[in-house]
């Protein structure tokens, strides 16, 4: 274990809050245009779910598409050195975005293809528990994405501008189809790479130095 003085411990814990306001601060500005965005990206008359696109850029949200990815990973390899992190992080990363969804409380913005009345919907805290029917905060399709992303990023770092490009296109398929705010999304990037970042930590910790490349390879 790496020891830190306490003025590692203060620059650690400053970077930290930093970063946690510079994130706060990006939820409000994309809040802030959500209703701007949504309504340039949604129209109900595109049908866009019965495109090949739509499919392949939701289906980066999907935990199955990891397992997949993890299991590629784990016969490469033939060891679950990296696989057991391509497979855990988007799992834990969707799990997450499920329970926030239940104790937030905040309502699609659209229901069978029409929207709601303007302005955000909310139940009261802890209401999903009884009832997780049409929650959006954060999208879990767009948390499950960005997690895959950024965990297998971690282990193949020139992969991160492909992956990256598929996750902000699931993101979009969310918006664009109306099940999802962009702030929606946004939360669930975030998420996602909160947990990549717990995750990695993690993998150094128990695997050292080499589980993990330099960005620069």
């Amino acid at each position: 274990m790496t020891y830190r003085s306490r003025y590692d411990k203060a620059l650690r814990r400053h970077a930290i809050l930093q970063r946690a306001a510079l994130l706060l601060v990006g939820f409000i500005i994309v809040s802030a245009i959500d209703f701007l965005l949504l309504r340039l990206l949604f129209d109900p008359t595109h049908q866009i779910e019965t495109h090949d696109w739509y499919r392949l850029l939701r289906i980066q949200g999907f935990v199955g598409t990891w397992i997949a990815a993890a299991l590629a990973f784990a016969l490469v390899d033939r060891s679950w050195k990296r696989a057991g992190s391509v497979l855990a992080c988007p799992i834990a990363a969707g799990a997450l975005a499920e329970l926030f969804k239940m104790i937030l409380g905040r309502a699609r913005p659209a229901i069978n293809s029409q929207l709601l009345e303007p302005g955000y919907h909310f139940r009261p805290l802890f209401d999903g528990f009884r009832d997780a029917h049409n929650l959006g905060l954060p999208s879990s399709h767009a948390t499950v994405a960005f997690a895959g992303a950024f965990i297998v990023s971690m282990h193949i770092p020139r992969a991160f501008p492909v992956l990256l490009a598929l996750a902000i296109g699931c993101g979009y398929s969310r918006v664009a189809s109306g099940a999802h705010f962009p702030s929606d999304v946004y939360a669930g990037a975030v998420l996602a790479w909160i947990t990549a970042r717990a995750f990695r930590a993690l993998t150094l910790r128990t695997h050292g130095p080499t589980a993990v490349p330099s960005t620069k390879q």
